[in-house]
């Protein structure tokens, strides 16, 4: 099959490399509990009302193969969205950000707050019984971040 570009210009690519601004805040939690009770605790000792919302659907591998990840969002006011999403795919196959498998879930915070802000909500987050960890997470040390962006446009 011929092409009805001139000659030469059939294998000419052009790759845009334009960086993403991640405007909001990350942090990833380690707590072996079922996600609706991490909500629920996280609910009480962060002051947020966060509800179920529909699950996240990433592309993933292979063509029409995907993952399903639990989601909560709510907002603690008007302009600060609170969205916890489960890392692990809710079938054990997969991972919202597979280069960071440690953390269960992901705590964003949109748009973020500042860094004073973040480590008493970190630290808040450490406090809670059922959680063993909770760190900051810099989304662009991740290839897979732009699920992030999934997340924040449900």
């Amino acid at each position: 099959m011929r092409s009805n570009l001139p000659n030469g210009l059939a294998n000419k690519y052009l790759k845009l490399d334009v960086p993403v601004d991640y405007d909001f805040a990350v942090v990833g939690i380690i707590c072996g509990f079922r996600n609706y009770r991490l909500c629920h605790e996280m609910n009480k000792c962060l002051g947020v009302e966060m509800e179920r919302s529909d699950d996240i659907i990433i592309p993933a591998g292979h063509k029409g193969s995907h993952t399903l990840h639990a989601c909560y969002k709510g907002y603690l006011e008007e302009d600060h969205g609170y969205f916890l999403v489960s890392n692990k795919d809710m079938k054990g196959t997969g991972f919202l950000i597979p280069e960071q498998r440690t953390f269960d879930y992901f705590l964003i915070i949109d748009p973020a707050c500042p860094q004073g802000d973040l480590n008493k909500c970190i630290s808040r987050i450490r406090d809670i019984d059922i959680v063993t960890g909770a760190f900051e997470s810099d989304p662009t040390e991740y290839r897979s971040a732009e699920a992030f962006l999934i997340v924040l446009d449900t």
